[in-house]
């Protein structure tokens, strides 16, 4: 997806955690995670785009319900 601007934004995930994130395309072919420009919130600065938005997997087994 091109941005106004020309800039290319994607879906991405963190490689070291799996977190998602919309990102800004670099000219070097890095992403830029929109509203983090240091990186993920793990630490990491590697992402890898997502290829489908069917490729996001949620499972709410791994999260705490509210009660807890």
């Amino acid at each position: 997806m091109n941005s106004e601007d020309g800039e290319s934004r994607k879906m991405v995930v963190c490689v070291d955690c799996g977190s998602a994130y919309a990102a800004h395309e670099r000219p070097d072919g890095a992403y830029l995670p929109i509203g983090s420009p240091s990186g993920c919130s793990c630490g990491g600065t590697i992402f890898d785009p997502v290829d489908s938005e069917t490729a996001l997997e949620y499972d709410e087994s791994d999260q705490a319900s509210p009660d807890e």
